[in-house]
């Protein structure tokens, strides 16, 4: 739930998926720029041959949000952004993240995967701050 005083921001899901092998541990990365959001491609595309060019961002009005869950043991895991907000000085954008776990008992793929969800949010000077929760 948003802190109060704060303002949500809408955003979009620029590409979400499972095999970002080239980002082992739970991170975030915040793109401003054409070449940081190049860069981040290339670990979210690390598994693609050949790689597909980076969707086109105007960074005029919009910084990209990626959340990457690290490596897991099998599918059946999966990121999903829940809200994002602005703190009420303006100076943090807070980004609400939930990691699905497959249920006991589930079916799932026996392949390592690595889930991670990139989100498009208007830009800003501001710090990102990333709470993650469980389900």
């Amino acid at each position: 739930m948003p802190a109060s005083n704060s303002s949500t921001i809408e955003f979009q899901t620029v590409k979400a998926g499972s095999n970002a092998f080239g980002v082992p541990k739970p991170a975030e990365v915040l793109a401003r720029t054409k070449v940081e959001w190049e860069a981040v491609w290339k670990s979210m595309e690390s598994t693609t041959v050949p790689r597909p060019p980076a969707p086109e961002i105007d960074f005029g009005k919009t910084a990209v949000v990626v959340v990457f869950a690290g490596e897991k043991p099998t599918g059946g895991y999966k990121l999903e952004v829940r809200s994002v907000t602005r703190s009420a000085d303006g100076k943090k954008l807070i980004v609400e993240v939930l990691e699905k776990s497959p249920g006991k008992g589930a079916i799932v793929t026996q392949a390592f995967t690595s889930p991670y969800q990139a989100i498009g949010v208007p830009a800003g000077d501001f710090v990102l701050e990333v709470k993650r929760s469980r389900e």
